[in-house]
């Protein structure tokens, strides 16, 4: 999603959660300017160190804990808010005063609290132009093929280009197709 956001010059409102642990920033805000995903993690983990969520499990909580935050975030971008990387105070219809810098907030549910990571945005860093199949990367070279869908279903990506309309290139405001 983060490469699909720098490709399409809109901003990323990120999640994830594991465990009793969960993360959210904005990446690609101002987008094509402020840092991505791939400026927190520019390469991607080594799928044997990563545990699924039926091995690590989630704290059930944890997940509406951070979606909230996301739709913080979200009313944040859509009404122009912004504080500045590290909390240096809010900006009401202001740009922040470091657009190379944005928060990743981690938030620890067993202690209850909340740090901040500063990600900046590494300098020649070329912008993604085509996407990597991350589903076949993190399955790894001798596991066996994904389940193919039946004939004639569709992707999730293929219902949702046929309900959106994206023809004006603006995708500040997206609406159903007419």
């Amino acid at each position: 999603l983060s490469d699909l956001s720098e490709m399409y010059s809109v901003p990323f409102v990120y999640g994830g959660v594991l465990g009793f642990d969960g993360q959210v920033s904005v990446f690609n805000y101002p987008p094509s300017v402020g840092p991505s995903y791939r400026d927190y993690l520019p390469e991607p983990p080594n799928p044997e160190n990563i545990p699924s969520c039926a091995e690590g499990g989630v704290l059930g909580a944890v997940p509406g804990v951070i979606g909230m935050m996301q739709c913080v975030e979200l009313v944040k971008v859509l009404v122009n808010t912004h504080v500045d990387a590290g909390g240096e105070g809010v900006r009401m219809g202001k740009v922040r005063e470091d657009l190379s810098k944005c928060d990743v907030k981690v938030y620890e549910a067993l202690e209850g609290t909340w740090k901040s990571v500063i990600v900046e945005r590494i300098v020649g860093r070329e912008p993604p132009t085509q996407l990597v199949d991350y589903v076949g990367f993190c399955r790894g070279a001798d596991a066996p093929p994904a389940p193919k869908a039946p004939e004639g279903a569709r992707t999730m990506d293929e219902a949702a280009y046929e309900t959106v309309d994206t023809s004006s290139g603006d995708f500040s405001t997206i609406s159903p197709k007419q």
